[in-house]
């Protein structure tokens, strides 16, 4: 079997762009995140965890938490609040 290298190099680009797909979506999201919540960098580290967990790798979650859940945070919402939203978002992103 011969192998071409377009079939190679396609092979090894296409997880290497859905990669970095990823990784400027979530930078995306928390840039947009840090001017919207918390001071406290603790809190702001486990809510970037808790949006990972949820949305994982799928670009479909990252863009729809973008779009509409990071509008419904501000500086000094509850962890509570905090906990509705995402709770909001996995029902809807579970869909």
């Amino acid at each position: 079997m011969i192998i071409t290298m377009n079939d190679t190099t396609r092979n090894l680009i296409l997880p290497l762009e859905f990669g970095l797909e990823i990784y400027s979506d979530y930078e995306q999201v928390f840039v947009r995140m840090k001017f919207r919540d918390n001071q406290d960098k603790k809190i702001q580290r486990k809510h970037r965890w808790r949006v990972i967990r949820t949305c994982k790798l799928s670009l479909r979650k990252i863009l729809l938490f973008r779009k509409e859940y990071v509008n419904k945070m501000y500086g000094l919402m509850s962890e509570e609040t905090f906990d509705n939203i995402m709770r909001e978002f996995k029902e809807e992103s579970d869909k």
